[in-house]
């Protein structure tokens, strides 16, 4: 049943009777930095004549840090793009690591949940869209 308070407020009184505690808020998901607007704060901040000397330092390094950023941006958006598939493989426990045999999936779940003496192994394959040579890549 839903009431109206002195303030005129709507409110509901089924919410007056619920003991049980409220549940925490769901947490803001994290904004992505804008590069491009930390740049340019950067740029005015490099030439703020009052910033210290150790500060002045930190900002200096601001503009490689970002270009590694945007390059691991980039790549990660060329690996997500690309379509990955799963190999698999088992080692005998007491032998080299380098003899290792392919295997299906079902062979490495075995081995996983068997525990018959075989290390199961897991690589993933990714591969991107075929693409002209423009230039000799030797």
């Amino acid at each position: 049943m839903i009431v109206e308070d002195e303030n005129g407020r709507d409110i509901d009184l089924r919410d007056l009777d619920d003991d049980r505690e409220p549940e925490p808020p769901e947490p803001e998901e994290e904004q992505p930095l804008d590069l491009d607007e930390l740049a340019a704060t950067l740029a005015d901040a490099q030439h703020d004549p009052y910033v210290p000397a150790a500060t002045a330092e930190v900002l200096n390094a601001v503009p490689r840090l970002l270009a590694r950023l945007r390059a691991a941006e980039a790549e990660l958006a060329d690996w997500r793009g690309r379509s990955h598939r799963y190999e698999y493989a088992v080692t005998y426990r007491e032998e080299e690591p380098s003899s290792v045999v392919r295997v299906t999936r079902a062979h490495a779940e075995r081995a996983w949940s068997d525990g018959i003496g075989y290390t199961p192994w897991v690589r993933t394959i990714s591969t991107s869209d075929w693409a002209e040579l423009t230039e000799a890549p030797f």
